[in-house]
């Protein structure tokens, strides 16, 4: 055989397999994100920030003990809230990855009974800033709740009875079965990040979401554009 066509063969050969092993990684990842779809369906309501219609949703999973979480919280979410939240283009959902310890369930658990009262991110705002000064202990946790003026006789029954116990560890099983390995974790429109990214790491994931949902978007119905007869001469 001549050596020209023993190349030419191997040649095609390396694009099959080439091309294989692309459809393969392709359809591995349209798996691994419809098993994120799943996954994500079947929890209760997360805790919402911004508009229900907003195109692009983002799933937080988030530790109060976590240094990074509270690096995110008070760093990078403000930024994105002005940009992005509160002009109707994202939706964050905040759900808990409690994975440092009892503590870190007791301050999850605390803030969704806040949640419960209509006072979640109020909450959630004062566990990262005390984050580092003091320990979420029972005392502490009840502290807050009398800052914020929740109702003290049924905070603290939310927090004994474990109302939400159950809820915040599904939250955390379903952030480890997504594969987010650190927290926080997120989920933009199906895309799994990990760590306290920077803003402009998140401005350009969101920023490729909302050009891709605007390209799937379907254009507006154009409205019935009247008959004009031409009279009779």
């Amino acid at each position: 055989m001549h050596p020209c066509r023993c190349w030419l063969q191997v040649d095609r050969a390396a694009v099959i397999v080439l091309c294989l092993m692309v459809s393969l990684v392709m359809a591995m990842r349209v798996a691994a994100q419809e098993t994120v779809h799943h996954t994500l369906a079947q929890l209760s309501p997360g805790q919402p920030k911004g508009a229900a219609t907003a195109p692009v949703l983002i799933e937080e999973f988030s530790d109060f003990q976590c240094a990074y979480c509270g690096e995110f919280a008070r760093d990078t979410l403000p930024r994105l809230t002005a940009a992005y939240i509160a002009t109707g283009k994202v939706r964050l959902m905040f759900r808990h990855f409690a994975v440092l310890g009892p503590d870190s369930e007791a301050a999850a658990e605390a803030a969704a009974c806040a949640g419960a009262q209509g006072q979640f991110w109020p909450y959630h705002d004062r566990l990262f800033a005390a984050q580092g000064r003091l320990t979420f202990t029972r005392n502490n946790l009840l502290r807050i709740a009398q800052e914020l003026h929740l109702d003290l006789a049924d905070f603290p029954a939310c927090l004994d009875t474990g109302r939400f116990r159950s809820q915040v560890r599904a939250e955390t099983q379903a952030a480890i079965a997504l594969g987010l390995r650190g927290t926080p974790g997120f989920v933009i429109n199906g895309r799994s990040l990990v760590g306290a990214l920077p803003f402009e790491l998140f401005q350009a994931v969101i920023d490729e979401a909302l050009a891709t949902a605007a390209s799937h978007a379907s254009p507006a119905p154009q409205a019935d554009q009247p008959v004009t007869q031409t009279p009779a001469k």
